[in-house]
């Protein structure tokens, strides 16, 4: 269960499952009540989650044109990494410059 909601993560940005490091996070109590509800994760956080994927992926894809100068579009997510031609960018070589931009709300 620990890799169901990371893959569905992976999935929607393009990621590659392979390369994503798992880490358990602790049990304090500021992150509010962390009982098991009886559901699996899967069933009650996979939207969530999907979304949130799909809202990183296409923030992804605003890095490289201002690098490449490219339009967005014609840029992929795929096999962790941004595609223009032949030319990519790993999701690891993005990341700093990825966490500066400010990307569309989940909430809306």
């Amino acid at each position: 269960m620990r890799s169901t909601l990371p893959a569905l993560l992976a999935d929607e940005m393009g990621a590659d499952m392979a390369r994503v490091k798992i880490v358990q996070g602790d049990a304090n109590k500021k992150y509010g009540d962390q009982k098991p509800t009886g559901r699996p994760a899967s069933e009650t956080g996979n939207d969530d989650l999907r979304r949130a994927g799909a809202t990183a992926a296409p923030c992804s894809l605003q890095l490289p044109p201002g690098r490449w100068k490219v339009s967005p579009g014609s840029c992929e997510a795929r096999d962790h990494a941004v595609f223009h031609g032949k030319r990519s960018l790993g999701f690891g070589e993005l990341a700093a410059d990825a966490a500066k931009l400010r990307c569309p709300s989940l909430l809306t």
